[in-house]
């Protein structure tokens, strides 16, 4: 209702330029997909696959080593809250006591 009526009101202890940052440290691990063409299918004994294993296990580790030195646990739990109000479409005006939680 706040943003129908023109109000805005602004997270406890996160910025936007951390949503930015945590959202491409997202986007490394989540790239955008591009279609399957026909007849490609998954060998799942292809020599490449172990070591593309491996390589996302890399990227994984830095991505959680750089969002674990962005993050302090009031950071956290304010990202953790944005999440459950839009997965759980909780209006935004319980933000301040679902954060308080």
């Amino acid at each position: 209702m706040r943003s129908i009526l023109g109000m805005e009101s602004s997270l406890v202890h996160v910025s936007d330029e951390d949503i930015v940052g945590i959202v491409q440290q997202w986007r490394q691990l989540h790239p955008k997909r591009e279609g399957r063409s026909e007849g490609q299918e998954l060998d799942h004994f292809a020599p490449g696959r172990i070591e593309a294993m491996r390589g996302r296990m890399v990227m994984l580790a830095e991505v959680i080593a750089a969002v674990n030195a962005k993050l302090s646990p009031q950071m956290l739990a304010d990202l953790e809250v944005m999440f459950y109000l839009g997965r759980d479409r909780i209006f935004a005006e319980y933000y301040e006591m679902l954060y308080a939680n």
